[in-house]
């Protein structure tokens, strides 16, 4: 392959990465980002919605609940589950 040819496809490939944005956004950790504003934030940046509600967030995606968070998140296998939620949705 020439080297012009493999400069183009590398820009090519570069350009993709970058336009797609949300492709290396999934990086959400247990425990340190077991915080109600980590993971609503998170939610929100991958084009989910998040509704209120008396004691969690609703996480819609394409008009279905993929999860809830409390308001009060704990760093236990609840936090552990919706990370895990949230970085799958990425």
């Amino acid at each position: 392959m020439e080297k012009n040819t493999m400069k183009h496809i590398i820009f090519i490939i570069t350009a993709f990465f970058i336009g797609s944005g949300n492709i290396f956004a999934a990086n959400l950790s247990y425990p340190g980002d077991c915080k109600a504003s980590k993971l609503t934030k998170a939610a929100k940046k991958n084009g989910c919605s998040v509704e209120a509600g008396g004691e969690h967030w609703k996480v819609y995606k394409n008009g279905n609940v993929i999860t809830t968070i409390p308001h009060s998140v704990k760093e236990n296998n609840t936090c552990r589950a919706i990370i895990k939620t949230l970085n799958k949705e990425y």
